[in-house]
């Protein structure tokens, strides 16, 4: 409707695990239902659920060291990890069963990976190994629980009450399902073979609605071609928008439409993502700015139009240097395409994860305002780039 060109879907197989029913109740020292959220991927229990001793630990090296003297064989192990800094450290607790198992556990529950809890469980995809330690280890069931739950867990245990939880979970794998990348573009008036490409993944979690995980970037890579459009340029380089479908399970949208277009005769110029929230630029230029993989005359032209463009209208934006710029255009990176992620650090480890991956990421998280900002930052550097005499490039 809006004049697009190329308007399309691709097809990719995404990974089809259901949640099913999820309960979870303190047993002892007295009864207690417990909020829950499996995790993506999990096995489920027995049909009947597990009643089993719950025994928690802090940290890994708390683990190794209960589980060498016999303490965590036959438990469900409880992860009260704290929130270590970066959402990149804690994480890791939330592929913990194998190191739970390793050690006898028969399922696990992990504090949920945020920086603040009105006691809302947080899910997320979970990764099995088929061994730890050179050993095999079974696969078991693994769940997230709130903050509250996971502390007050910890402060039982540290009065030397015996805990005792039971766990339902009927999640299943079923096998694939068909999933489409959505696709749609402005044609280059001068280079239509070369492209600037917005990208973000609209999929979400089955809980919640996927607003600040990832529709607000979808919305500022659409609203920035909606902008340029009605400002009434032209660009002469094609500017792509893909949205991402499959990221939340493992990227199965952006590996599938690698693998289709890796060998196209396509010359693509810039690759953005925004997965870390679209919030406005605030504070000190270096709290927000683009996480960029390019060599120094690609940094030197991005850093040249925050300070020439971006600040003379009172946005402090700089550019830093990143290895990893973003999941889903990291394949560009390879090749040699500038990439860059949207990152506000002061909002993504906070505000971002009061939300991220519950029921409560809904559309009343975003602000109108904030992607009002940021498309104004991404459609500032996408006509720049698209219309550049040369073209931006790490070669």
């Amino acid at each position: 409707a809006q004049g697009f060109n190329n308007v399309h879907t691709e097809e990719a197989q995404i990974e089809n695990w259901i949640r099913g029913e999820e309960v979870a109740t303190l047993k002892a020292p007295r009864e207690y239902p417990m909020a829950i959220l499996g995790l993506g991927a999990s096995v489920p229990t027995p049909p009947g659920g597990i009643t089993a001793p719950a025994f928690v630990v802090d940290t890994f090296d708390d683990l190794d060291q209960a589980g060498k003297a016999g303490k965590i064989n036959g438990t469900i192990v409880v992860y009260n990890e704290p929130w270590l800094g970066s959402y990149g450290q804690t994480v890791a607790y939330r592929s913990g069963a194998d190191h739970a198992s390793y050690y006898g556990a028969v399922a696990v529950l992990i504090r949920s990976v945020t920086t603040f809890s009105i006691y809302t469980p947080h899910t997320g995809v979970a990764n099995y190994a088929p061994t730890f330690n050179n050993v095999n280890v079974s696969r078991i069931p693994q769940a997230s629980i709130t903050v509250e739950d996971s502390m007050m867990l910890r402060r039982m245990q540290d009065r030397g009450q015996s805990l005792q939880i039971y766990l339902k979970m009927t999640s299943y794998e079923n096998g694939t399902t068909p999933g489409s990348n959505i696709i749609f573009e402005w044609t280059g008036s001068v280079f239509p073979n070369e492209y600037v490409v917005l990208t973000g993944h609209f999929d979400s979690w089955d809980v919640g609605q996927g607003a600040m995980d990832d529709g607000g970037g979808c919305a500022i890579a659409w609203n920035t071609l909606t902008a340029l459009k009605k400002l009434g340029f032209q660009p002469k380089r094609t500017i792509r928008a893909i949205f991402w479908v499959g990221e939340e399970m493992g990227d199965y949208g952006a590996d599938s439409y690698w693998s289709n277009h890796k060998n196209s005769t396509e010359n693509w110029i810039f690759a953005f993502e925004s997965d870390q929230g679209a919030f406005m630029p605030s504070g000190p230029a270096n709290n927000t700015y683009f996480a960029v993989k390019g060599n120094a005359t690609a940094m030197q032209r991005l850093e040249d139009i925050a300070a020439s463009v971006l600040a003379a209208n009172g946005i402090l934006f700089s550019i830093q240097p990143a290895d990893n710029a973003g999941g889903e255009v990291n394949n560009w990176a390879d090749l040699g395409t500038v990439t860059a992620n949207y990152v506000n650090d002061e909002k993504f480890h906070g505000y971002y994860f009061f939300f991220h991956h519950t029921n409560a990421d809904t559309m009343t998280v975003l602000k109108e305002e904030d992607l009002d900002y940021v498309t104004a930052v991404l459609a500032t550097y996408t006509h720049i780039i698209a219309n550049m005499d040369k073209r931006l490039s790490v070669a």
